[in-house]
């Protein structure tokens, strides 16, 4: 796997993201204790670091719908799992409503995902 870098500029922040020595890397041009990023520039950043990590990992470059349905999957095997433990569990209560187990098992896979 090569090694692989690039810059990127968001407002006065300037940062390399790559890999180097098998890791992801996250590299400040200056002295920095805080960046606050615009919400959509924080989702770039995540994705490019998510992208990164795929290639370490894996040896390739997921982009774009492989990413997406990358992370997709990865989620599907966790909460697949998880809920169904959670509806065994609520199942066994008799006195819960189907809307208090379907809740239950809303707030579970957004804690997951989110």
């Amino acid at each position: 796997m090569a090694e692989a870098e690039h810059s990127v500029t968001l407002g006065d922040v300037q940062m390399v993201l790559g890999i180097h020595d098998g890791k992801v890397m996250q590299r400040f041009e200056h002295a920095t204790e805080v960046v606050l990023y615009e919400s959509q520039n924080a989702l770039d950043v995540a994705e490019e670091i998510a992208r990164l990590a795929f290639e370490v990992r894996d040896g390739m470059k997921p982009a774009g719908p492989a990413l997406k349905t990358e992370l997709i999957e990865r989620h599907r095997m966790t909460l697949t799992a998880r809920v169904a433990l959670m509806l065994r569990t609520l199942r066994a209560d008799k006195m819960r409503t189907d809307g208090e187990v379907a809740q239950a098992v809303v707030e579970a896979c957004l804690k997951e995902v989110f």
